[in-house]
């Protein structure tokens, strides 16, 4: 208010009495750089509470990161990439197994060494070992080739439908279907 003491002091006459035409004159010039009108007043002030607000929200987040625990969380990672080496390696031992013919795979995984890091040659050559080993050999079988099983075929084209079979042939057809 120390501007508005000034314009009443410059308004002011020798006498005391305040000129009014030089008080407006001078309370409009400086009113617009020491004052704010009631609306935006009303605008910045409700500014300035949401902006409060955001902080405060802001700072419930990084109080909230702020409580976990990095070196908790990195050797978790460093815990599941192991896992994760470790079935993948699990995994490598079962196909190479199955492919060598292993009648019984956990077995044959139970005389496997393989330390340190996965070397599959390694592997290989410790199978192929077993599979020849007279101790361990019956773990494998001599034919190790793969094969599946062959679905039902289905009705040839030369087959009649059941609806077109006479009795006797449908009777033919169930005992050699059933």
């Amino acid at each position: 208010m120390e501007w508005f003491k000034k314009i009443i002091e410059m308004a002011a006459d020798k006498n005391g009495s305040i000129e009014i035409e030089v008080l407006i004159k001078e309370f409009n010039r400086e009113f617009g750089k020491n004052a704010v009108i009631k609306s935006r007043y009303d605008e910045l002030l409700a500014e300035n509470e949401k902006i409060k607000t955001e902080i405060k929200e802001k700072n419930d987040i990084l109080a909230q990161y702020e409580k976990i625990d990095i070196q908790a969380m990195k050797d978790e990672i460093e815990a599941l990439k192991q896992k994760q080496k470790d079935i993948i390696k699990d995994n490598a031992i079962d196909l190479a197994l199955i492919k060598a013919g292993a009648r019984n795979i956990k077995a044959a995984k139970a005389l496997i060494e393989l330390d340190g890091d996965f070397d599959e040659n390694l592997l290989n050559e410790q199978i192929k070992n077993l599979a020849q080993d007279e101790n361990s050999s019956f773990l494998f079988s001599k034919n190790s080739d793969l094969s599946g099983f062959m679905p039902a075929q289905g009705e040839s084209e030369n087959e009649k439908s059941i609806d077109e079979m006479s009795y006797s042939e449908m009777c033919r057809y169930l005992e050699n279907n059933i």
